[in-house]
């Protein structure tokens, strides 16, 4: 393969980092807790991580101590929770401390007590605080419990607490303008807050920003130079989708210097937090020898891993390995298992690779790694044949 093919894949990302109806923790509004539908340890470590610097995975807070929550929530079930926030009991208000407030209120939605957790959060957001003027915007989303979602009031929130230098609540804001969900839209004004958001220290307003230059879409200027900036920012943070952004810039030169240990660097380090492309990209790098000498060992873990996740390159690149006995065709180290060749084959074949259609067709005619069956044989080979894979409908022909 050409060097060129690591350029190819071209995956930004999987899920946002920030979501609208992600909880923060602290007086500083930066740590993230797990929002709606996710769960404690969402992002999955790597055996072998091989960069340092990676950020541990963050748990729940612990549920606030019953004695701290005084309300009684029976007496008040009938009425929603935006109804009768004036009406709010103040034993738990504790002098009106609004941090003793924020802390309640992370402490109870991750309980499961979201009403309770409103009031709280609703005090010290009219109190002026933007950590807890961003938390009700951020339950307001999608709602929980009896906490109906208002994304006009989401938006409402996500601006008071922008204005107060938020940056997640910045970001929030550019999502609602630009998408019209709870306030009008305004694609123009949307972009002064994701600037903000991205001069505020957020890697996912940076990562964002950093592609809008690189593309020159929604009405920012194309620039390479800005777009590496900005990723550089947010991969120095460890956002995965920069780094792995800013590699593809470092490969050909565009706004950075043309450097492919840089490259390599950046790989590694996203590829050692899940980043599927990264990953495969990191096994070509290994298997070809890319400024690096060829090392078969290293490319098989970086293709098995991505393989793993289903990414069908990687799991041609390695059931290609696996069935060669050529040492320059297996990164310097022949692998050769016939019967895993074939797993993998199979697994890309299945996803329209049409090379993997083929040579599982071939493999299945002669038997190798499996029990030989000319039928299904036959329909791989027709099927690579129909794809334009001109060998293929060779062979289906005899």
């Amino acid at each position: 393969r050409k060097s060129s093919e690591q350029d190819r894949p071209s995956d930004r990302a999987s899920e946002p980092q920030i979501r609208q109806d992600e909880i923060v923790v602290g007086r500083d509004g930066r740590s993230s807790v797990a929002s709606k539908g996710r769960q404690k340890g969402r992002h999955r470590k790597q055996d072998d991580l091989r960069t340092s610097g990676m950020e541990d995975e963050s748990g729940l807070l612990p549920g606030a101590p019953e004695e701290l929550v005084e309300q009684d929530v029976a007496e008040r079930s009938q009425q929603a929770p935006q109804d009768r926030l004036a009406r709010a009991p103040e034993e738990a208000d504790h002098q009106g401390d609004v941090n003793v407030q924020i802390d309640l209120g992370v402490s109870l939605l991750n309980s499961g007590r979201s009403e309770e957790a409103f009031w709280h959060f609703d005090k010290a957001a009219n109190a002026g605080n933007p950590t807890a003027q961003l938390n009700l915007g951020s339950l307001l989303t999608e709602g929980r419990g009896k906490v109906r979602p208002d994304h006009a009031k989401a938006a409402h929130w996500f601006r008071r607490a922008a204005e107060g230098g938020q940056p997640i609540a910045a970001y929030n804001l550019f999502v609602s303008l630009a998408s019209g969900r709870g306030a009008p839209k305004d694609l123009k004004e949307g972009l002064k807050w994701l600037r903000s958001a991205a001069e505020g220290g957020l890697a996912q307003a940076q990562l964002e920003l950093g592609s809008m230059c690189e593309l020159g879409a929604a009405g920012v200027k194309q620039s390479d130079r800005d777009a590496a900036k900005w990723y550089r920012k947010a991969a120095n943070q460890g956002n995965a989708d920069a780094q792995f952004r800013l590699a593809l810039l470092h490969i050909t030169g565009r706004g950075v210097q043309q450097d492919q240990l840089k490259v390599n660097r950046l790989y590694l380090k996203a590829a050692a937090q899940g980043h599927v492309t990264a990953q495969v990209n990191l096994g070509m790098v290994h298997r070809h020898g890319y400024s690096v000498p060829m090392n078969g060992s290293e490319a098989e873990i970086w293709f098995r891993r991505a393989a793993e996740q289903g990414a069908v390159e990687a799991q041609f690149s390695l059931a290609e390995m696996l069935d060669s006995s050529k040492p320059e065709e297996a990164g310097g180290r022949p692998l050769k298992d016939d019967g895993e060749a074939a797993t993998w084959y199979r697994a890309a074949a299945t996803k329209s690779h049409t090379e993997a259609q083929f040579r599982f067709g071939r493999m299945l005619a002669q038997g190798r790694g499996m029990k030989k069956d000319r039928v299904e044989a036959l329909r791989w080979l027709r099927s690579a044949g129909d794809a334009g894979h001109a060998l293929a409908a060779f062979h289906a022909s005899q």
